[in-house]
């Protein structure tokens, strides 16, 4: 499925953060982390141009469901999505947020006069 697995993991005991980064070619590398995660773990896979159908949030929520069972921790999908909008839809939007702000700050000039 992955050309590249990465795995970077905080232990709650440690201040350290190590990456753990497997290829295709059954090697790995272990090392300290650029940037320090807070808690937790990461997992990253890099997908082969084959495995798309894994880019699907449903497949990968039901593969982790099925596979974690009997894990005590919660495991979070973080999920991206991008949105194209073109020059007129974003300035309808602009418009309509610009609307909105507007009506916001006039319903709180009449709640003010509401309590006098």
């Amino acid at each position: 499925i992955s050309d590249t697995v990465t795995v970077t993991s905080k232990h709650p005991d440690s201040d350290a953060t190590y990456v753990w980064e497997s290829s295709a070619d059954q090697t790995f590398t272990i090392g300290e982390a650029a940037e320090p995660l807070e808690r937790g773990t990461i997992i990253t896979l890099h997908l082969k141009e084959e495995a798309s159908e894994y880019l699907d949030t449903s497949k990968l929520t039901d593969i982790l469901k099925r596979h974690s069972q009997f894990i005590n921790y919660p495991i979070y999908v973080e999920v991206e999505r991008e949105i194209e909008v073109t020059e007129e839809e974003d300035d309808d939007v602009a418009a309509e947020d610009k609307e909105e702000k507007d009506d916001d700050a006039l319903v709180e000039e009449e709640d003010e006069d509401a309590e006098e």
